[in-house]
C-alpha cells in the first residue's frame, strides 16, 4: 500500500533473522535438540488501512469533526490514499527452545522447553484518511515460557502388548506475562479537538493440562482411538485509562483489576478402518476449548470489567483417504459439523458515549462443510491437484446487545470469514535433464464472498456493514524452479492477475478502514544446501 502524501509504501514485507540449531546424541538412547531463533520486522511491514467510509457516503472519517470533511483528499484506490503519517513497525522476537529424547524398553520420554519473548512498537494512522483524527501507537513486551513432558509408548515394548496399542500421556504448562501500552493521539481535525488517551494492560496467564490418547488396534483392519485433554487456565489483567480531557475517546480516566479461572475436559474419539491396503474409512468426535478473558484496550470502566466466556466447539466428521491407479490418483474425502457455543468475536461500534470496543460471544454457531481433495498423476512428469471446499456456516443465536433497548440480532445470518465455495487447482510439470531438473508450476485459487463483520453486509445493521461484504476473488501463482546439485533457483509471481482484494478491515464504528491483500509480486529465491 503506499502513502501518496510520502510515497512511502507500507504493509509490505520487511524482515531479518536467524536460526541456530545444535542437535547431539551422548549415547543411543539419548538426544538432544536446542535451537534459537532471533527475528526482527521492520517499517515496511507496518499496518495501516485506507478509509473507505461508510455506505453511501465514502468520505465519512471516523471521529473526524463534521466541518473538516471538506477538507478531505479521497483515496486514490484501496491501495493508496493520502495519510497524515506513516505506519512504524520495530519489533523482535527472541526464541529458545530445548528438546530432550530418552528412550526406554516401554516409552519414550520427551521433555520440550521454551522461552519466548517479544518486544514491539508500532504506529499507525487508525481513520487511514488525510485528516488528523485519530492515530494509535502501541508499545507491547511480552514473555512466554512453556514446559511440556510426555510418554509415547514404544511399539516393541512391553506396555503395548505385542503391538495392540499405542498410547502418550503427557502434561503441559504456559505462562505469559504482557505489558501494553495503547496511546490514542486525537489530531486537530477530530471531533473532541487535541488531545491524548492512554490505556495502560498487564496480563497474565498461566495454563495447566493433562492429556492422554490410546489407539487400540481391534483388528488388523480397524484402530479405535480415544484420548482426552483436561484444561485449566488462570488469568489476570489490570487496566488503567487516563484522559487530559472529559470527552471520548476516555472521558474520564478509570483503573480496575480482574481475574478469572477457566476449565474444561475435552474427549477425542476416531474410529477408523482400512477397508483396502490404499482405501482408509474414518470418523471422529471431539471437543475443544478456547479460554474467555478480558477486552483489549477499553475506553471505559464499564467495557474493562465486561468478561467474555470461553469459547467451546464439538465436531464431527467422517471422511476416506484414499489412492487408487497404482497410486497415480490420491482421492481424499470429508464430511465435517462444527458446532460452536460462545464463538468470541470482537466489534468496534458507536455508542452515544463515543465508540467502543468490545468482544462478545456469540451464543450458538454452526459450520457444516466437506473437503474433497484430487490429486492425479496421468503422465510421469505432469500432477494435476484439484480441492474443493464448501462451508454452510451461520450464527443460530447471536444478539448483540450493546443497548437493551435496541439489540441487533444476528441469528441466521452467516459467520465472518467463511466463504461458501473454496476451489484449488493446480499444474506441475518437471523437466528431467542429465543432472538437473526443472520443475514449472501453476496455481489458481477461487474464493467465493465473505463478510468481515456479522450482518451479511445489511443495511439495517449498521451505514458501515454493507463495505465489510468482500467479493469473491481469484488467484494465480506461478512458480519455475531449477535444481542442480545442491543449488536451487526459483522464479515466482504471486497474484498475476493483479486481483484487488482485502485481507481485513477495521469496522471504526460506522467507518470502514480496508486492509488490502498482497498485489502481483515477483522475485526470486536461490537456495543453497550443504
Amino acid at each position: 500500500m503506499t502513502n501518496l502524501a510520502t510515497g512511502t509504501k507500507f504493509q509490505g514485507v520487511e524482515n531479518s533473522g536467524g536460526r541456530l540449531s545444535l542437535a547431539f546424541d551422548p549415547n543411543d538412547d539419548l538426544s538432544i535438540n536446542l535451537k534459537a531463533e532471533f527475528i526482527h520486522d521492520g517499517d515496511k511491514a507496518g499496518f495501516g488501512g485506507i478509509n473507505q467510509g461508510t455506505f453511501g457516503n465514502p468520505n465519512a472519517v471516523f471521529f473526524a469533526r463534521a466541518n473538516t470533511l471538506p477538507n478531505l483528499v479521497p483515496p486514490q484506490s484501496s491501495r493508496a490514499g493520502m495519510l497524515n503519517q506513516d505506519p512504524l513497525l520495530d519489533r523482535d522476537a527472541v526464541s529458545l527452545v530445548g528438546r530432550v529424547d530418552y528412550d526406554t524398553d516401554i516409552a519414550t520420554l520427551t521433555s520440550i522447553t521454551s522461552f519466548r519473548k517479544i518486544d514491539a512498537f508500532d504506529s499507525r494512522d487508525l481513520d487511514g484518511s488525510s485528516l488528523d483524527a485519530i492515530s494509535q501507537l502501541g508499545n507491547e513486551e511480552s514473555k512466554q515460557f512453556t514446559q511440556e513432558f510426555r510418554l509415547t509408548s514404544n511399539p516393541d515394548g512391553s506396555m503395548s502388548y505385542d503391538g495392540a496399542i499405542d498410547w502418550i500421556l503427557g502434561v503441559f504448562y504456559y505462562e505469559d506475562e504482557s505489558d501494553r501500552e495503547d496511546i490514542f493521539v486525537l489530531g486537530a481535525d477530530s471531533a473532541v479537538g487535541a488531545s491524548v488517551d492512554s490505556i495502560f494492560a498487564d496480563f497474565e496467564s498461566e495454563s495447566y493440562a493433562i492429556f492422554g490418547q490410546v489407539t487400540i488396534h481391534m483388528t488388523d483392519k480397524m484402530d479405535l482411538t480415544l484420548g482426552g485433554r483436561y484444561t485449566k487456565d488462570k488469568k489476570t489483567t489490570g487496566h488503567t485509562g487516563t484522559t487530559l480531557d472529559a470527552f471520548p475517546l476516555i472521558s474520564t480516566g478509570y483503573q480496575t483489576r480482574n481475574s478469572a479461572d477457566y476449565s474444561s475436559f475435552d474427549p477425542r474419539v476416531v474410529l477408523s478402518y482400512q477397508a483396502t491396503e490404499d482405501v482408509n474409512l474414518y470418523a471422529s468426535y471431539s471437543t475443544g476449548f478456547k479460554s474467555g478473558g478480558f477486552q483489549f484496550a477499553p475506553f471505559n470502566l464499564g467495557a474493562a470489567n465486561v468478561l467474555f466466556d470461553p469459547e467451546e466447539i464439538t465436531t464431527y466428521e467422517v471422511g476416506m483417504k484414499s489412492e487408487w491407479l497404482d497410486r497415480r490418483l490420491r482421492l481424499n474425502a470429508a464430511a465435517f459439523m462444527y458446532d460452536y457455543e460462545n464463538l468470541q468475536v470482537s466489534r468496534i461500534i458507536d455508542t452515544p458515549s463515543g465508540p467502543q470496543t468490545l468482544i462478545s460471544n456469540a451464543a450458538e454457531s454452526e459450520i457444516k462443510g466437506i473437503d474433497i481433495e484430487i490429486l492425479t498423476r496421468p503422465i510421469e512428469p505432469l500432477e494435476l491437484s484439484l480441492s474443493y471446499g464448501y462451508l454452510d456456516a451461520s450464527y443460530d443465536n447471536y444478539e448483540f446487545t450493546l443497548d437493551p433497548g435496541n439489540p441487533l440480532t444476528f441469528d441466521g445470518t452467516r459467520m465472518v470469514r467463511a466463504p461458501e465455495h473454496t476451489l484449488n487447482i493446480g499444474a506441475e510439470w518437471v523437466i528431467p535433464f542429465e543432472e538437473s531438473s526443472l520443475a514449472l508450476r501453476a496455481d489458481y485459487t477461487s474464493v467465493s464472498k465473505a463478510y468481515h463483520e456479522p450482518g451479511e453486509g445489511r443495511i439495517e445493521f449498521g451505514s458501515g456493514i454493507p463495505l465489510t461484504e468482500e467479493d469473491s476473488y481469484q488467484l494465480l501463482n506461478l512458480r519455475a524452479t531449477y535444481e542442480i546439485g545442491n543449488y536451487r533457483i526459483a522464479a515466482y509471481a504471486t497474484n498475476v492477475l493483479d486481483e484487488e482484494y482485502r485481507r481485513s478491515i477495521n469496522a471504526l464504528g460506522s467507518a470502514i478502514v480496508g486492509f488490502t491483500a498482497q498485489p502481483r509480486v515477483y522475485g526470486m529465491k536461490f537456495t543453497y544446501q550443504f
